[in-house]
């Protein structure tokens, strides 16, 4: 279920809501300073609003200290703070639909004390999308998430909205296809619905994620239980009634219906979009070397990638090459070394063994002979280690990162950061850092195999000002279409692209597609001739 579009308004450099369309290879072009960061770090800052609710958040689960937003008064566009900022996220639903969620019945019934709604109807579900509203207010001296929107196959099905001073209230569009199916209004109801009915709640917003809706059988009024966002996986009740002898929107064939219905619409969207925020792998534009003695974290954490660690920790986990590791990919990428798995044991010269050892070394192996009377105290205290090294191509010789060029420390994260499984969009800032133009070409082989072939549910959002970059993938689409690509080459289409120039206006951020064609080329020309200083230069 792979994002597909991320939208943004009221953030950091973004005045007017923008819309970025999502796409297997999604490459941000624009000069400095223009937000191309902004798109990445807005995804980041939404996982941080619906994992845990941080409206005023500086530093991110998903990258440290790479990134620090500065609390929402740094944030807010022009640091406006009557501004509300506005982020969302849209997804692809795959076969299963939405999930399911079992709901008790309030009433008693003697054949059973539970019920699941027939879930056929969730299952030619196309994408769905959440969007979360974040305002200052005054009175509290802070910011609060105020709204939470979801659409579903690019129609609003409804919002929770909420002042921490005041009700909140839960807004359903009725006259969305998802609720064609049923029969909405009471009996003496006239047909004329209003689209957006209202439901009067608590003094907070937000389905609990992971849970279905609590005692909402046809009543108009709820109070609501905790915060505004829902919280996954808490296995709280969300919404109580307060009069449950009104029956006035819903008449469903049992009586918890309403409950599953609104439970895996607003609690089962936001899940998903979550899911898919927390596999968002980010890689920051400056990595970090690892250092001679370098010594992996064991339980690495998604901070990690930001600055590239994660990536030499899973290198130095493995006692042999793993296999997600593809070393013949990296060999085509022409940087002339070879990753290698050493594997040895470290015994302690105190130990009778480790002394017979050193005098072998010193004197001659005759000195191993008496190894039958080493005792098996001693062998406890054998460790076996595992050793990443380089080995340069050339000469065989065994080095260090910190011991090969620059280019190639910065590349090898970004390398391994799009081999290694459990990411679904992979966003790197500035994959060609310090890289020779033809491994930049190179890198976008390997980029766009691991987006298109190795697996269809990744994508690759990169932040760049290679032009090596894209004309490797724009080669690669000519080629598909003559039917002229090598062997290794990835079978690119104009869909598997998408080319976005970012660029900082008076009004705020301002992002132009820019469609590819079969024959490998824009449609369109660049804005404000971007990439014609070559042209410049040359004629």
């Amino acid at each position: 279920m792979p994002i597909t579009q991320i939208v943004l308004e009221n953030f950091k450099g973004v005045g007017a809501c923008v819309e970025v369309p999502i796409r297997p290879i999604t490459l941000l072009f624009g000069g400095n300073s223009a937000g191309k960061s902004t798109i990445l770090q807005g995804m980041l800052y939404l996982r941080e609003l619906l994992e845990f609710g941080n409206a005023d958040a500086d530093r991110l689960s998903a990258s440290g200290e790479s990134i620090d937003l500065g609390g929402f008064k740094q944030f807010v566009n022009c640091h406006d703070l009557t501004q509300k900022i506005r982020i969302g996220v849209t997804i692809s639903v795959n076969d299963d639909g939405l999930p399911e969620y079992p709901v008790q019945a309030s009433h008693h019934r003697e054949d059973s004390s539970s019920y699941q709604l027939d879930a056929s109807w969730t299952k030619d579900l196309k994408s769905v999308g959440v969007t979360i509203e974040v305002a200052w207010h005054s009175d509290t001296n802070k910011p609060w998430i105020t709204r939470y929107d979801v659409e579903v196959d690019g129609i609003h099905a409804g919002s929770i909205s909420a002042n921490p001073t005041e009700l909140s209230y839960l807004f359903i569009n009725h006259r969305h296809p998802l609720f064609s199916g049923f029969d909405c209004r009471g009996a003496d109801e006239p047909a004329n619905i209003p689209a957006m009915p209202c439901y009067v709640l608590g003094s907070h917003v937000i389905p609990v994620f992971g849970k279905a809706f609590s005692e909402m059988d046809a009543v108009p009024c709820y109070e609501i239980d905790g915060r505004m966002l829902p919280r996954f996986n808490i296995p709280d009740e969300v919404l109580k009634t307060l009069d449950g002898d009104l029956d006035y929107w819903y008449r469903f064939d049992e009586e918890n219906q309403p409950r599953q219905l609104l439970s895996r619409i607003f609690v089962g969207a936001g899940e998903l979009v979550l899911k898919e925020l927390k596999r968002v792998r980010y890689i920051g534009p400056i990595r970090t070397i690892p250092h001679r003695n370098f010594a992996r974290v064991r339980s690495s954490k998604d901070e990690r990638w930001a600055d590239g660690s994660a990536a030499w920790d899973l290198l130095h986990m493995n006692s042999e090459c793993p296999s997600w590791f593809d070393q013949r990919q990296v060999d085509e990428l022409g940087l002339g070394y070879t990753l290698d798995w050493h594997t040895y044991y470290h015994v302690p010269v105190t130990t009778k063994l480790g002394a017979a050892i050193d005098r072998a070394k010193r004197y001659s192996a005759r000195e191993l002979d008496d190894l039958e009377s080493i005792p098996d105290s001693d062998m406890t205290r054998v460790t076996k280690e595992t050793k990443l090294r380089l080995i340069e191509n050339t000469t065989g010789v065994d080095v260090g990162p910190v011991d090969i060029g620059v280019g190639i420390s910065q590349l090898l994260p970004c390398v391994i950061g799009a081999m290694a499984p459990g990411y679904s969009v992979l966003c790197i800032e500035q994959p060609e850092l310090h890289v020779h133009p033809a491994i930049q070409c190179r890198t976008a082989d390997l980029l766009a195999k691991q987006a298109i072939e190795m697996d269809r549910e990744r994508v690759m959002l990169l932040e760049t000002h290679s032009e090596h970059l894209m004309l490797r993938l724009l080669r690669r689409i000519r080629e598909t279409t003559e039917d002229s690509l090598p062997p290794d080459g990835p079978k690119l289409k104009p869909e598997h692209l998408s080319v976005l120039y970012v660029a900082a206006t008076e009004s705020g951020l301002e992002i132009t597609e820019l469609p590819v064609t079969n024959d490998g080329d824009f449609s369109r020309q660049w804005p404000r001739g971007f990439f014609e200083e070559r042209a410049a230069e040359l004629f």
